[in-house]
């Protein structure tokens, strides 16, 4: 059976399964997202986001991040928003 976490991105809660890449998890939930804006090697930085961990703010880099467990999505990189609609 496959394992799944949650994504939480603003009021929106999102069920995922474990194993693959924070940034490859949003391209997939997320077409409008321009995927050439994103090298997916932790080089271009242009998928920073800031998660929360406990109590504390951390900054990410989604194309560096494995899903393994629940994640709250506290701000995205202005690449990333521009493909996410949650309004």
């Amino acid at each position: 059976m496959e394992s799944k976490v949650k994504i939480k991105i603003k009021k929106s809660e999102f069920e995922v399964s474990t194993g693959e890449t924070l940034i490859k998890t949003l391209f997939s939930l997320f077409p409008a997202i321009d995927q050439t804006k994103f090298c997916q090697q932790g080089k271009c930085k242009n998928c920073y986001c800031s998660i929360l961990n406990g109590v504390e703010t951390r900054e990410i880099l989604a194309c560096q991040t494995r899903l393994n467990k629940s994640i709250r999505i506290m701000s995205l990189s202005k690449n990333l928003q521009n493909g996410i609609n949650l309004e």
